[in-house]
């Protein structure tokens, strides 16, 4: 085994002959941020159909100890949604965060709640942006099964048609990414939603979709 590795996604190489050293640091943060939010949104059985939800946040996070990181952070996160009908919608959203300084933290994304077709929180850097489009309609009202011993009825399931594009990075922004695809929603009990992708990713720079497709299935709410 070479000495050095390679991470496909990153293009950054790992010393192996490096593992040993001790890298812990000590430090006392503190953060102080200010954040604007607005939502009048309305909801249906998966999520938002109407109206509009933004989050402005503005922080600064310094280690007061040891000054061994200081860093400020914007987060900017937009949604809106056209109500097409009764229960169909188009929703928009737009994110933008961004750390810069001193050893920033980094921010992850990929999965079913983001940039889709990716794995959960594959995806990394200091900046990150995203934009997420999303054709929401009712699929079946009433699933219905019938056993000798009683029945279990679904309500509300959702369909949806998504594109997703975004990119991460540290200091060169280097790869736009993106994903499209269709979707069910299942609303449990009011209290759950599962969820159900399958679509192609758009790779190299949104040069080529991928061979074959992918699948996701998690839970969580539409954004």
């Amino acid at each position: 085994m070479s000495n050095s590795e390679k991470d496909p996604d990153e293009s950054v190489y790992f010393d192996l002959n490096a593992a040993n050293i001790d890298r812990s640091r000590r430090a006392l943060f503190v953060s102080n941020s200010i954040s604007f939010t607005h939502d009048n949104s309305l909801w249906g059985p998966s999520g938002p159909l109407d109206g509009s939800r933004f989050n402005i946040t503005l922080g600064y996070t310094t280690d007061v100890q040891y000054s061994n990181a200081s860093y400020y952070s914007v987060i900017a996160d937009y949604r809106q949604y056209f109500r097409l009908s009764e229960q169909s919608a188009y929703a928009v959203r737009l994110w933008l965060f961004y750390n810069d300084g001193k050893e920033a933290r980094r921010f992850f994304m990929g999965g079913s709640w983001d940039l889709r077709g990716y794995p959960r929180w594959s995806l990394r850097g200091r900046k990150l942006w995203l934009m997420s489009q999303e054709l929401r309609f009712p699929f079946l009202d009433a699933l219905a099964m019938r056993f000798p011993f009683g029945g279990l009825t679904f309500v509300g399931i959702r369909g949806a048609a998504f594109v997703d594009l975004g990119g991460v990075w540290d200091d060169v922004y280097t790869q736009t990414r993106g994903s499209t695809g269709l979707g069910l929603r299942l609303n449990l009990l009011g209290a759950l939603v599962l969820r159900y992708d399958v679509g192609k990713r758009i790779e190299d720079n949104l040069s080529h979709f991928q061979q074959g497709v992918f699948q996701q299935f998690f839970f969580g709410w539409d954004f």
